[in-house]
């Protein structure tokens, strides 16, 4: 029997810290990592916008930029959450993308 995980409810559970948060951090890099209990299908790309309030399109400027790394190194749009996937914020990247966008 194979279970079907397809219409099964699930939260992203997250501290209330801001990308604009991050650029004053004390550390270079922010991470978190991803706990999954369940394979629910559901694209990384998806998580991370709903963890920043980002637009697919913000997001993908800040992984061309390189704000935004994924361990295991790996395609991130093509990626399904997995439990122990690490997301990387470099923070003066990030800072330089914010400067950039808050001009246009």
């Amino acid at each position: 029997m194979e279970l079907d995980y397809s219409n099964i409810e699930y939260d992203i559970v997250r501290e209330d810290v801001t990308l604009k948060d991050m650029i004053v951090m004390d550390v270079d890099l922010i991470e978190f990592e991803i706990k999954a209990t369940f394979n629910l299908n559901l694209r990384l790309t998806h998580v991370i916008r709903k963890c920043f309030d980002i637009s697919l399109n913000q997001l993908e400027k800040m992984l061309e930029a390189g704000v935004i790394t994924v361990l295991p190194l790996g395609p991130v749009k093509k990626s399904k959450v997995k439990d122990g996937i690490t997301v990387i914020i470099h923070r003066e990247k990030l800072k330089k993308y914010l400067e950039k966008e808050d001009v246009k």
